[in-house]
């Protein structure tokens, strides 16, 4: 390894650390985009970074890096005492370390289960990520922008001088968009576009229905085909613009927050039916649950752990005169019969 390669990937860490920061300004966002550019061993360097970082945390319990993350744990707080660079320096040197480890455990000594289950590539420019069933991964993009995917997610950007360009190609993802008034923020997903310079915006992209819901800041939401019939519509935090098939959009005032929820490991129902908190809830784990659909006049309220099948039925058989068997390895849901009439 050079002195060059070690320099990029010490460089990389250190600004994984301070990305991860609560009080990241605007120019430190603006510096870290400069040094992606500078070279491109920088920009291999940092996705390869996040490509190891992504592996270590699917392997959270695995016994060889059980000691190396208790390490990590007394470092960290033993950096609280120290002013702003000193922890920058120490959550650089951690993540090196943990980076570095990942590494090694993936070329020489790694068991299968520890293969992470976000991929990444990079082909002819363009990025390329996708999530496996039941998993969810936050990423740190050349910009400086942060974008977290949901299960069975693939995801593709591009970077120009004048634009940044993505393509939800399924899935769900929710951006968190480093401002650059120079190259706006442009994710494409369907047939529509969502544009923006800095803002938060979560956009869900399913086979028959595509939704933009804007968290903070505006967004800007277009068409890719026929712009002049489908006129440009402008989001405000908590609007959802919508659209079904070939139906006319709609726009409404939602509950941003809970539309966000998966991102932080919840799922929160407001008056869905059976069946679709069922599909929401199977996103989330490899054990499905299949709704009978005499199930579908059943309304579910409530929040729940993404992942959590039996916390999940357990609730809905408690509340609703529905059972539950296991069957093939699937959860059924069904209408309990009723009780045999007295003789």
């Amino acid at each position: 390894m050079t002195i060059k390669s070690r320099e990029s990937e010490a460089q990389a860490a250190s600004w994984d650390a301070r990305l991860r920061s609560h009080d990241l300004t605007p120019e430190e966002r603006e510096q870290f985009a400069a040094w992606l550019k500078r070279d491109e061993q920088n920009a291999e360097c940092f996705d390869q970074l996040q490509t190891a970082l992504a592996t270590l945390r699917n392997a959270a319990d695995h016994p060889q890096l059980r000691g190396l993350r208790e390490s990590a744990r007394i470092v960290e707080r033993r950096s609280a005492r120290l002013g702003l660079l000193g922890r920058i320096a120490i959550a650089a040197s951690v993540v090196a370390i943990v980076g570095a480890s990942a590494f090694w455990m993936l070329n020489r000594h790694a068991p299968a289960t520890m293969s992470a289950s976000l991929t990444q590539s990079h082909s002819g420019g363009i990025d390329s990520w996708s999530t496996a069933a039941g998993e969810r991964r936050t990423l740190t993009l050349r910009d400086g922008s942060s974008v977290t995917m949901n299960a069975a997610t693939r995801l593709e950007a591009e970077w120009f001088d004048n634009q940044r360009r993505l393509r939800l190609l399924a899935g769900q993802a929710l951006f968190r968009v480093a401002k650059d008034p120079l190259r706006p923020f442009v994710v494409s997903a369907g047939s529509r576009t969502v544009t923006a310079l800095g803002t938060t915006f979560d956009v869900q992209l399913r086979p028959e229905a595509l939704r933009v819901t804007l968290l903070d800041g505006r967004v800007s939401v277009g068409s890719l085909q026929e712009p002049a019939a489908s006129p440009v519509v402008e989001l405000t935090p908590s609007q959802e613009f919508e659209v079904v098939a070939d139906h006319v959009p709609t726009v409404r005032r939602v509950d941003a927050v809970a539309v966000a929820a998966w991102a932080d490991g919840q799922v929160i129902f407001t008056d869905n039916s059976l069946p679709d908190a069922v599909a929401e809830m199977n996103q989330y784990s490899p054990k499905q649950i299949v709704a009978s659909p005499d199930l579908a006049r059943f309304r579910i309220n409530g929040m729940f752990r993404a992942g959590n099948q039996d916390g999940f039925v357990s609730a809905v058989t408690s509340y609703y005169p529905i059972h539950a068997r296991e069957e093939g390895g699937r959860i059924i849901l069904e209408l309990r019969p009723d009780p045999p009439a007295l003789q």
